[in-house]
């Protein structure tokens, strides 16, 4: 019962080594992005500076241009997030309520909390994005009040079999 925790020992270790990681694609893709501003720009300039960035969008009123972005442009949010552009009149929501993503695989957990204008930082399971992933905790519990755009540290692990027995650590 051991390897979970030695797993983890071992990447500080590399870590304060100074050991380069080695990602793989869709890993690389997850890395933390800074937003551009795109406040003023046409919706669809917008979505081609955030699709040029690694990242998605998704509109909410009617307009001609971007007047808010969530999160603010400058914001360090994970690859592929979905950034909220807001046109015309409509205005961000100041909070919103953390829906609890326990139990969740990785796409399931993230489609969830960006819905409700949250982003997720993955953490634990270094194949976090395989099927058999699920999330086991999160840094802002579910049913809680937070602001929209925060990024929500949700924790995965992997079953592991040891000596015969199914290991959910």
């Amino acid at each position: 019962m051991g390897a979970p925790m030695a797993g983890k020992l071992i990447g500080e270790i590399l870590d304060y080594l100074g050991v380069e990681k080695e990602y793989t694609a869709d890993e690389a893709a997850l890395a933390d992005l800074q937003t551009p501003k795109v406040t003023g720009m046409t919706p669809a300039d917008a979505e081609a500076a955030l699709e040029k960035k690694g990242l998605d969008s998704r509109t909410v009123g009617e307009g001609e241009t971007v007047t808010a972005q969530v999160p603010a442009a400058g914001s360090v949010i994970p690859g592929e997030s979905t950034v909220i552009l807001y046109l015309g009149g409509a205005e961000p929501e100041e909070t919103g309520t953390v829906p609890d993503v326990t139990g969740m695989s990785f796409a399931a957990a993230r489609s969830k909390l960006e819905s409700a204008g949250f982003f997720m930082r993955a953490a634990g399971a270094a194949t976090y994005l395989g099927s058999s992933s699920k999330a086991q905790g999160q840094s802002v519990a579910g049913g809680e009040t937070a602001a929209i755009g925060t990024i929500v540290d949700v924790t995965f692990s992997t079953p592991q079999v040891e000596d015969g027995y199914l290991y959910d650590g």
